[in-house]
């Protein structure tokens, strides 16, 4: 009788303690290893593509070149009704003291540098917003 009671006690703790942790969601929980790609799972859905990004790189155009070793203001300004955000690039280093998977993600902070020191080719930079603690994570190209 009673350990029955403290097994349903525990278990009803214990899906409530992983409904909270499922509802407590923000982009600095997800980690390096986790794709921030459309149609990556996210948030218990898939991502969905979205117009627009909110990005503006400072003396450079997007499709514009570079040299190696440039030094590039990025500046986000989150898309519309953004909820929490991140910034992530791929070919470059962003330098931000709050920057994380190896300098390639800055969660919720509307500036950064682009370190270009080891690039050679192409930079992609893209944005991901929540606007919600139920809707699909929008990922901005």
């Amino acid at each position: 009788c009673c350990c029955e009671v403290a097994m349903e006690a525990m278990a009803t703790l214990a899906l409530m303690l992983a409904w909270l942790g499922a509802v407590k969601a923000y982009p600095g929980y997800l980690t390096c290893d986790r794709s921030l790609e459309v149609g990556s799972e996210i948030m218990f859905n898939a991502a969905v593509q979205a117009d627009g990004h909110g990005v503006t790189l400072a003396g450079l155009d997007c499709g514009g070149s570079y040299s190696p070793g440039d030094q590039i203001s990025v500046d986000v300004t989150p898309p519309g009704g953004s909820f929490q955000y991140i910034l992530e690039v791929s070919g470059a280093v962003l330098t931000h003291d709050e920057a994380n998977c190896g300098g390639t993600r800055l969660v919720n902070q509307g500036s950064a540098t682009l370190d270009t020191s080891a690039s050679t080719g192409e930079i992609s930079i893209w944005t991901a917003k929540g606007i919600g603690p139920s809707a699909a994570v929008q990922i901005h190209e």
